[in-house]
């Protein structure tokens, strides 16, 4: 079923302007007037139009491989089905590094009911646009955080995004670990104490396919944090007083707190679930698949804060200029908007108590830190659950901010000054910008 090798070079030539003509076009269908995309929602497709990062598109598999063959090779390139089948057209497509059939998961992608493929793609500088292979790897959702004194664990597997791999037999190892981390039946677990250091961890992979033994390797930094109420943001290390822009200057606990106060929130919360008797199994696989995406973009959205804050300060209206740098942006926005949902919150209370309308009684308000960290897990929960386990944190966090906009009460947004108005060790003071 392979393209023969004298036109496979060729092939990928036809199948990369392909997917260029297709991404560029979002009504593009096939011969019989089938479209080639499964669309997302328009707010959706207007935030993966702003990222800078990669974006996934989702194809409709008939009609993507419709489209192809008669557009790509047949009308466009003179290749008809005599010189290259239909059947090996099918198995090109199948086994293509650059389109994902299968999920994280295991099992055949799915929008909205249909069967899909998922095609990773960005906008070139030049123009067109850049495509990423789909490469065979170690999955799984490593949680970035172990806590003093809660059991940490991880369950690894292997994803490819070819082929099923749920029955595949591996075997899992690291060459060295921390003392207090262990595998057992392939997982990866321990229990962290008061002196524990934070580690990288390199997880090895080994399995048999077609008779050759495959081995895969990923490594993985965990950084263990104090259990503590007093200092939630321990292992973010050390930062600067500002972000990039004038209109960040916001001090860190503001920025750094909510965000390592949500992480522990999720991961008391998974390890409840863990230990909850008699659990429907596969109701608890779903919640700590859930817990445990928002734990990973909660983590890496307070590294690249924490990232963005050790940097040179940068001009308000420089543009990000990295994938790091736009989820900085988009997790401080988050951060901020739960500070002002919050406030918002209260002053609606007090208007429906003294009627007196909230833009006059929005003086300066004690928010709680918890506050404003419930706030903003809340938003991400419901930003992972809005997308699919593709969408890159930085989406994840752009649909978070979206959410918690629109359920924010309709009082103007401004930003804590604490030049002016000092924290105390659990409270952030909300300081309107009018009156």
């Amino acid at each position: 079923n392979e393209i023969p090798p004298e036109l496979k070079t060729e092939v990928d030539r036809f199948f990369f302007q392909f997917l260029s003509m297709t991404c560029s076009d979002l009504d593009a269908a096939d011969s019989k007037g089938e479209p080639i995309h499964q669309l997302l929602m328009a707010k959706k497709m207007q935030r993966l139009d702003k990222s800078p990062d990669f974006r996934p598109f989702k194809f409709r598999i008939q009609a993507f491989t419709n489209g192809f063959s008669e557009q790509a090779l047949l009308a466009r390139q003179g290749l008809s089905e005599d010189v290259i089948p239909m059947k090996k057209v099918r198995h090109y497509l199948w086994t293509n590094p650059y389109i994902s059939r299968f999920n994280e998961d295991g099992n055949r992608a799915k929008s909205n009911g249909n069967r899909i493929w998922n095609i990773d793609a960005k906008k070139a500088p030049e123009g067109g646009w850049l495509f990423r292979p789909f490469r065979r790897k170690i999955a799984g959702s490593f949680p970035g955080v172990a806590y003093v004194g809660l059991k940490w664990q991880f369950r690894p597997r292997v994803w490819d995004p070819q082929a099923s791999r749920s029955n595949l037999e591996v075997k899992f190892s690291s060459p060295s670990l921390a003392p207090w981390l262990a595998w057992n039946e392939d997982v990866l677990s321990g229990t962290p104490s008061s002196d524990t250091l934070s580690t990288e961890i390199v997880v090895e992979g080994w399995f048999m396919q077609e008779g050759k033994e495959v081995a895969l390797s990923q490594k993985y930094f965990l950084f263990v944090a104090p259990l503590s109420r007093d200092d939630p943001s321990a292992y973010m290390g050390t930062r600067r007083p500002s972000l990039v822009g004038d209109r960040r200057g916001v001090s860190d606990p503001v920025l750094t707190r909510p965000l390592c106060r949500a992480i522990k929130a999720v991961l008391i919360e998974a390890h409840s679930v863990q230990a909850a008797p008699n659990p429907d199994p596969e109701q608890q696989i779903q919640l700590q698949t859930f817990l445990t995406r928002q734990e990973q973009v909660l983590t890496v959205t307070a590294h690249a804060i924490n990232d963005a804050l050790s940097a040179p300060s940068h001009a308000a209206s420089e543009q990000p200029t990295n994938a790091s740098d736009a989820l900085a942006r988009a997790g401080t926005d988050v951060v901020l908007w739960a500070l002002h949902k919050v406030a918002a919150d209260h002053s609606a209370v007090i208007q429906m108590a003294t009627g007196i309308p909230a833009e006059y009684n929005s003086g300066v308000q004690e928010v709680t830190m918890h506050e404003v960290s419930s706030a903003t897990k809340t938003a991400v929960a419901q930003a992972v659950e809005q997308t699919d386990t593709l969408t890159s944190p930085i989406d994840v966090m752009l649909t978070a901010e979206t959410i918690i906009q629109r359920n924010t009460q309709p009082v103007t947004p401004c930003i804590p000054d604490p030049s002016q108005y000092p924290l105390a060790p659990d409270v952030v003071r909300h300081v309107p910008t009018s009156s």
